[in-house]
């Protein structure tokens, strides 16, 4: 059985390689990306309108989809906690990394504003105490309800 501190570190490699990833496909993106976009070709109506849209929704899907996740029989709580944690940078890195691609596409203001929303949401999934203890489920057996204290929403 892996030990609460080792599933806890774990959470801190995750979320650091996503966010790497995400600064090492920007980096490239700003690179590549002026140099990719013709400035012949038609614009692609609502393209960038959509990333945005899209990082909207993933936003917001981070925080409910993850509260709606059900733990299996037997899963430990801090493997379950990194679960609900991979799931809500899953959905706020997708979003960043389509806007980043539409950026490269078109070089629209808009779709860098939804890049900075994904990476906003990344950012904010770091496993930090507080929500840590929001992505554990409930312990009846310590009196838990699981989630966060009231302090801390």
């Amino acid at each position: 059985m892996t030990s609460p501190l080792a599933v806890r570190r774990t959470s801190y490699v995750i979320w650091a390689a996503l966010l790497f990833g995400l600064v090492a496909f920007a980096a490239v993106a700003s690179f590549v990306g002026p140099g990719f976009r013709s400035p012949d070709a038609p614009p692609i109506p609502l393209l960038a309108e959509l990333s945005l849209g899209f990082a909207f929704v993933a936003l917001t899907a981070s925080r409910i989809v993850p509260r709606l996740l059900k733990p299996a029989p037997g899963i430990p709580p801090e493997s379950f906690a990194l679960t609900r944690n991979v799931v809500a940078m899953a959905l706020c890195e997708g979003a960043a990394l389509f806007a980043l691609v539409v950026w490269m596409l078109t070089g629209r203001e808009w779709a860098v504003v939804a890049a900075a929303m994904g990476f906003a949401g990344v950012i904010s999934c770091y496993p930090g105490d507080a929500r840590w203890r929001s992505l554990l489920p409930a312990d009846p057996s310590r009196g838990g309800t699981g989630g966060p204290s009231r302090m801390v929403r």
